[in-house]
């Protein structure tokens, strides 16, 4: 049975279309979080890499499709390290960048987009985008933290299989493709899933990472709202503004209420322990 990368690629764009789409609705509340529209903006880079596969078709520009193709995919998964970078690091970007951009621009420029040899050409493509992927894996290493693990998982899961296919390419196209061109068109498809996969992936790690930023946030100033209850000298009730039913209140409370727990105040409300007449007067 022959491959058709064509009818490979529609599947492939159509994931990616429906994930980028997906991405777009679940971040629109966090639009000031610049991180998140850089991984929509690689995203779309990405997906813009696999369209023009199609142009490929035409020999009289297939030689500059490529060039396309090998920026836009390289771009997409360049600003997918630049997003976790500004997630991690925020003030501190052009001095981290200095040095890692420099080195995988200065390849993607000379090699992966102006080479006309084949080999050369796919080699650097790979040696490339599996540069971005271990800068992202230390990168992850470095924050990796118990706030975001879940979502750091996803990410360090995505980046080591991103490395060990593009080490594998590397040596299947030096040593392999030599012998067996027919396998040129499943080295592609492979390379297209293995793209797809590190924009699932990772934009699903994105969404775990704000979600337990999150969640993070609110448990510290929950512990730090307990701490200013709990260290007041006065008397404190927190309760709901519908029913006045009681939500926490601090020691002093309850001893001059005389209650010995919280859970028996969970249930009362300030008219059912006398604090108000009744609910017109709270």
């Amino acid at each position: 049975m022959t491959l058709d990368i064509y009818n490979v690629l529609i599947g492939i764009i159509s994931a990616a279309v429906f994930q980028f789409v997906i991405f777009a609705v679940h971040i629109r509340d966090y639009k000031k979080e610049k991180f998140l529209l850089i991984w929509l903006l690689g995203t779309g880079f990405v997906i813009a890499g696999f369209f023009s596969s199609f142009l490929a078709r035409n020999e009289d520009i297939q030689a500059y499709v490529i060039m396309v193709h090998n920026l836009l995919l390289i771009l997409g998964q360049g600003l997918y390290y630049i997003s976790l970078k500004k997630y991690f690091k925020p003030k501190d970007m052009i001095k981290n960048y200095r040095l890692d951009l420099g080195l995988v621009i200065f390849v993607l420029t000379i090699f992966s987009v102006f080479s006309q040899n084949i080999t050369i050409r796919m080699i650097s493509n790979s040696l490339v985008l599996l540069l971005f992927s271990l800068f992202s894996l230390r990168l992850l290493n470095q924050n990796r933290s118990e706030d975001i693990r879940r979502g750091s998982n996803l990410f360090i899961i995505s980046n080591w299989i991103n490395i060990v296919f593009w080490t594998y390419r590397i040596l299947a196209v030096y040593f392999v493709l030599p012998k067996f061109p027919r396998l040129y068109e499943m080295i592609i498809v492979m390379s297209y899933l293995s793209s797809l996969m590190l924009c699932v992936l990772g934009s699903l790690g994105l969404i775990f990472l704000i979600n337990q930023r999150l969640t993070s946030m609110l448990e510290k100033e929950k512990l730090k709202f307990m701490t200013i209850i709990e260290t007041s000298p006065d008397s404190v009730v927190v309760t709901n503004l519908s029913d006045g039913k009681i939500v926490i209140a601090n020691n002093n409370f309850m001893k001059k209420m005389q209650y010995s727990t919280m859970e028996e105040l969970l249930d009362e409300t300030t008219v059912s322990i006398k604090i108000w007449k009744d609910q017109f007067s709270r």
